[in-house]
């Protein structure tokens, strides 16, 4: 319902099962990214400190429990791609409320609702 809500020409040819795959990654990026926030530093290994400082140098100037992903977040990930079809899967859950899109600290992120 919430798909055929969204006008045809964001639609184009994106069926159920591509928009699911992609919120559910977008939901499986939020919570490695925030559990990882959550772990004290002094037991994360090197390379998880370096994503650590990353993750919490994007989050500074923002509202506290702003839950965020980033483009630079998407890049490892095998289902969001930034090409046609995963720009237009990003427009339709604009557009239908389940994402909300802002620029911070020269990123666009994107705000699961």
């Amino acid at each position: 319902p919430e798909l055929a809500s969204a006008p045809s020409y964001m639609r184009s040819r994106l069926d159920l099962t591509k928009v699911n795959a992609v919120l559910a990654e977008i939901e499986r990026l939020l919570t490695a990214k925030y559990s990882l926030l959550n772990k004290p530093r002094t037991t994360l290994s090197e390379a998880e400190r370096k994503q650590h400082a990353v993750w919490r140098h994007q989050q500074e100037g923002l509202e506290k429990g702003t839950r965020f992903v980033s483009e630079e977040d998407f890049k490892p990930s095998p289902f969001i791609k930034q090409d046609a079809t995963g720009k237009s899967i990003l427009a339709v859950l604009r557009h239908v409320g389940r994402l909300r899109e802002f620029k911070h600290a020269g990123l666009r992120c994107w705000q699961a609702r």
